[in-house]
């Protein structure tokens, strides 16, 4: 359903970046480690007791780092904003009184992890699950493309708005006899009849957008379907230029045009020094050159 699409695409998208999401928890867990230690060495009581006679923000700073776990439970908290005590004051005040330096150390570790680590986790965590949505709907689109039967069905529904001897006139159109295939190839439809029909047939529209063709290149399919500018299209021009308008356009295309002109460039060019050396050689000499090309 519809409804669920956007729903079904989230999920789709944190299955493909489940591995990201792996790696970003174990990076974090080896950095709050490595910080946890840091922090039990250098704020947490020196020995298994905390120490008598200490004051009270020292108390609470010993408590918050008397172990490594107890150490990366604070650490993980603060990293996510909940940095306070059990009397709702902040842990930074009692470092701080403790000891200022490492009050700015800890203050570092915490714009290190909120504002470089986390963002970076998120970036690469969006990325990777961008990445695996577009690869799951580049290959729903290739599915699309190389179904025939959703090719063949919009085909004909083009076919029949066109009248190209599908209309529903008591004909058995259900197979293509050589009757009907020589009455196909021998229509043509005057480039107007396009024009009207892709504006006013909602069902052509329709079809066309199952085909995968671009809703912006609709306005420009009589010239796209019509490449010898005679004014009218065939079914197989129709055929073939709605074939290779399917789908997203591709760097092999490009390469392809790139190629045919060069190809066009160098015949062009040996034909125009066959004719500027056309006078000063012999005639056949000439003719054997161009029909060469």
């Amino acid at each position: 359903s519809s409804y669920f699409k956007d729903l079904l695409s989230m999920i789709q998208g944190m299955m493909g970046a489940a591995s990201t999401l792996v790696w970003s928890f174990v990076l974090f867990l080896l950095f709050l480690f490595v910080a946890s230690l840091v922090f039990r060495e250098t704020l947490g009581p020196k020995s298994t007791e905390i120490g008598e006679g200490a004051s009270k923000s020292q108390i609470i700073v010993e408590q918050s780092f008397l172990n490594v776990p107890r150490s990366m439970l604070t650490t993980f908290r603060c990293s996510f904003g909940d940095c306070g005590v059990h009397d709702g004051t902040p842990l930074l005040e009692h470092i701080s009184a403790v000891s200022l330096f490492w009050t700015y150390i800890f203050s570092g570790f915490l714009f290190l992890a909120v504002i470089g680590l986390f963002n970076v986790i998120s970036a690469i965590f969006v990325e990777s699950s961008l990445e695996s949505a577009s690869k799951l709907q580049n290959q729903k689109k290739l599915a699309r493309l190389e179904d025939e039967e959703i090719w063949a069905n919009n085909i004909v529904v083009l076919l029949k708005a066109l009248d190209f001897g599908l209309g529903d006139n008591g004909e058995d159109n259900s197979s293509f006899t050589p009757k009907l295939v020589d009455k196909l190839l021998s229509t043509h439809v005057p480039r107007s009849v396009l024009n009207h029909v892709i504006a006013e047939d909602k069902s052509v529209v329709q079809a066309l957008h199952n085909l995968d063709i671009d809703q912006q290149d609709h306005k420009y399919l009589v010239d796209i379907l019509d490449p010898d500018n005679s004014g009218s299209i065939s079914v197989l021009e129709l055929v073939d230029g709605l074939k290779r308008l399917r789908g997203n356009s591709r760097r092999s295309d490009v390469i392809m045009v790139d190629l045919m002109i060069r190809s066009l460039q160098e015949r062009i060019e040996t034909v125009l020094r066959c004719l500027e050396n056309g006078g000063n050689s012999s005639s056949s000499s000439s003719e054997q050159a161009l029909t060469s090309i």
